[in-house]
């Protein structure tokens, strides 16, 4: 299977690495099996994900967590990047940078801006796959304090995004 648990912790007795054992929930010197660790340790899935954990069962519910996206056909590095890359912000602004390259005037470049960053009040934490077609109506469902005709031109600008 892909992915184990790892820890810097050594066995207490003779000082070799201590090994992930799956379904144990906990880290166990080869040589002396009575020493275990259930503490600070590392999941690592591949050579692109690496996650820290205090616990190995938390470790443990991440590490299977991938495995069900790959089985499944989900998972999607890209989803655990700290740079958040699908996330709302980061792609609102490329999306920002974009427009303000076209030929396109001021005033629209300000109109996109307000609009988008309304949305982010509501959506910048999420990434870009969680955002529904509840949360859009949840978005346009609020008082605004706008017009059905402001409200149109707003989702035209999601639209487009």
């Amino acid at each position: 299977m892909k992915g184990s648990i790892y820890t810097g912790q050594k066995c207490f007795e003779c000082g070799s690495t201590l090994k992930y054992i799956e379904g144990r929930g906990a880290l166990a010197c080869p040589d002396h099996p009575l020493v275990i660790w259930k503490n600070n340790c590392t999941v690592r899935f591949g050579r692109e994900h690496t996650k820290r954990f205090a616990t190995v069962y938390d470790a443990e519910r991440h590490l299977n967590f991938l495995r069900v996206q790959t089985d499944h056909g989900t998972f999607d590095i890209r989803d655990w990047q700290k740079s958040a890359p699908l996330s709302f912000r980061t792609l609102r602004k490329k999306f920002l940078a974009s427009k303000e390259k076209k030929e396109i005037s001021k005033k629209q470049i300000r109109h996109i801006t307000h609009v988008l960053e309304k949305a982010g009040d509501h959506w910048d934490a999420m990434s870009i796959k969680e955002i529904g077609e509840g949360e859009i109506e949840d978005f346009f469902d609020m008082d605004h304090g706008v017009s059905n005709k402001t409200l149109a031109n707003w989702k035209t600008v999601l639209h487009n995004f």
